[in-house]
């Protein structure tokens, strides 16, 4: 009786499994029947296009995509659809003139729900609060005034930096991380103290390092399969949710400690004009806060300063990998700079106008290592058509600004650093091709 009940059991299991490739197979053949969807490579069932996608260099991937199927691919991670946009031309076409149906984003459970990181700018959809995040984004950092009003912080955290480097060069990794950390975190909060505390400091450290750098692949996974988020840390393959504690803590660290500070400081009525300060000053009744405007400063001052903090380091540490493989650049840098500065000063920003070789070595340090190489997904609102394709509503959309920025049509030898390539082009081409365009993402995001 053992074996008939065991031989039942595992025909039930072939059917049940049979039942589910057919259906697969069908919508698959009834999507491909009625929907052109872009070309891509071939899934494969219930994966999808997973087993093919490597954890790092997706961008380089991509890439390769791009050469077989053209500038628009569709892939599909499980059941999930993915476009994936290798050109500006696309990308300008779909996140710029379409942007109303391609500002949506993608849900991140495993930032949101797992790490508690909430609400991440970069992530809210399109409503409300993400239109009242972005009105005081772009009051604190998109006019003349402000841009202006960073200056002395710049020249100071600039100042402090190059005394580090100097005194221990080799610690440099570090030494512009801690740089990236103070100048981001005095913009967001006007934080003297906290610049000062490496306590905090190794805090929002392990905070960023927990957002961008998880290495589990559980943690990968959890965004397509929600249910993964309840396993318990004791399970095998589940010590992704240990980690997750440790981020959390970190993670609330970063939210609160800054904030509460800052609140504090307002009380008392000394501290720094920030971006958090302004925000909190506007929105403050009788010198009271409600918990949710509170919930959405402390969620968009997090997020510049992950995003900043990040950035900032990738671009400044590309520079220093560049120079010490190109000598040849840093030399011509130097006596640029040696002509129009002299050597009793530091350049000053009003001295750029007139360095413009080393305008071309920072466009080409854009170029060569984009700090976000996929952007932020971005999630399609509606069902859409592109060049006689169709694009799936709920789609994630990327932009390969990689694969930009490596396109051989405008870069020649594009893996080549060569900031002459800038020099080379006419003024149209430049503003048309300027990395500073498209390296920190498209559209109305």
């Amino acid at each position: 009786m053992p074996g008939v009940l065991a031989s039942i059991r595992t025909s039930e299991v072939a059917v049940v499994l049979l039942s589910l490739l057919a259906y697969y197979l069908w919508t698959r053949w009834t999507h491909r029947k009625y929907k052109a969807f872009p070309p891509g490579p071939t899934p494969i069932p219930f994966f999808g296009n997973f087993r093919q996608l490597p954890f790092k260099d997706q961008h380089e991937t991509f890439r390769e995509w791009a050469h077989t199927y053209g500038e628009v691919v569709y892939a599909q991670l499980f059941r999930k659809p993915m476009i994936i946009l290798n050109s500006l031309r696309a990308v300008q076409d779909l996140m710029e003139k379409k942007g109303a149906i391609y500002s949506d984003r993608p849900g991140f459970i495993l930032w949101e729900d797992v790490y508690d990181f909430k609400p991440v700018t970069t992530f809210i959809n399109a409503d409300d609060d993400w239109r009242e995040h972005r009105k005081r984004l772009q009051a604190g950092f998109e006019t003349e005034k402000a841009l202006t009003g960073f200056h002395t912080p710049l020249k100071s955290s600039v100042n402090k930096l190059i005394i580090k480097l100097l005194n221990s060069p080799d610690a440099f990794f570090a030494h512009v991380q801690r740089y990236a950390s103070d100048f981001t975190l005095d913009i967001g909060y006007g934080m003297d103290e906290l610049t000062a505390d490496d306590a905090y400091n190794r805090t929002a450290e392990d905070a960023v390092h927990a957002v961008f750098y998880s290495d589990s692949i559980v943690a990968s996974l959890v965004d397509f399969f929600p249910i993964l988020k309840y396993v318990p840390s004791w399970m095998p393959g589940a010590a992704y949710n240990r980690d997750a504690a440790k981020a959390r803590h970190v993670i609330r660290q970063m939210l609160d400690v800054p904030f509460d500070l800052l609140v504090k400081n307002i009380t008392s009525g000394v501290y720094k004009p920030s971006f958090a300060s302004a925000w909190i000053e506007a929105k403050s009744e009788n010198g009271q806060l409600s918990p949710q405007v509170a919930f959405h400063i402390k969620g968009a001052a997090a997020t510049l300063y992950v995003a900043g903090a990040e950035t900032s380091a990738v671009v400044l540490l590309t520079l220093i990998l560049t120079m010490t493989l190109h000598p040849e650049i840093l030399q011509k840098v130097q006596q640029e700079i040696d002509a129009v500065v002299g050597f009793e000063r530091l350049p000053e920003f009003h001295d750029r106008k007139q360095l413009p070789y080393l305008e071309c070595v920072l466009l080409e340090v854009y170029r060569w290592n984009p700090p976000v190489p996929l952007g932020v997904p971005h999630s399609l609102s509606q069902d859409d058509i592109y060049k006689g394709y169709f694009l799936p509503k709920g789609s994630s959309v990327i932009s390969n600004i990689w694969a930009i920025s490596r396109d051989p049509s405008v870069y020649h030898d594009p893996d080549v650093f060569r900031p002459e390539r800038f020099e080379e082009m006419d003024a149209e081409k430049v503003k048309a091709w300027d990395p500073k365009r498209y390296i920190f993402g498209f559209g109305r995001r």
